[in-house]
């Protein structure tokens, strides 16, 4: 049936776009944001695991202890935080108050934003639980953003 909701905010990326029309049963128009979609993977992008590990051994080695190391030309988390802040105040500043919005992205982009929000070294982002169609509640006050759950599972609501 749906969800509860009045306004479904997604990336322009096929996953994203499925997943909001799924929680609108189709019944509210998605509003498309290409400032949601997943961080750019640089000379990664498109490859298998496999592909990467024997092109970059060494930097597929050092992303294993400290994933916030990108390859070449991808963005980093610092941009991508700063990227998903932004995109995420102007949502809600076009939102109503008491309004809620559901907004999907991508598993490295939403734990970009989350660090930054948490104060959790970027390094540390995979502490930070994101498992396919997950739920982070977000807050939003006179001080700001904050997160009131990380990573939930949809039948936990």
């Amino acid at each position: 049936d749906g969800i509860l909701t009045e306004q479904i905010v997604c990336s322009t990326q096929r996953r994203s776009r499925e997943t909001g029309y799924i929680l609108s049963g189709g019944k509210i128009p998605l509003l498309q944001r290409d400032d949601l979609c997943e961080m750019g993977m640089g000379v990664w992008e498109g490859m298998n695991f496999d592909e990467i590990r024997r092109r970059y051994p060494a930097l597929y080695e050092g992303r294993a202890l400290d994933h916030s190391l990108q390859p070449p030309g991808g963005e980093s988390y610092e941009a991508a935080s700063r990227r998903m802040q932004s995109a995420v105040k102007q949502i809600l500043e076009a939102t109503e108050a008491q309004e809620e919005v559901v907004i999907t992205s991508h598993c490295s982009s939403n734990r970009a934003l989350l660090c930054s929000l948490l104060g959790i070294p970027f390094s540390e982002n995979r502490n930070l639980p994101q498992p396919h169609a997950c739920i982070n509640v977000l807050e939003v006050s006179e001080d700001g953003i904050r997160p009131l759950a990380v990573g939930m599972a949809p039948d936990a609501l």
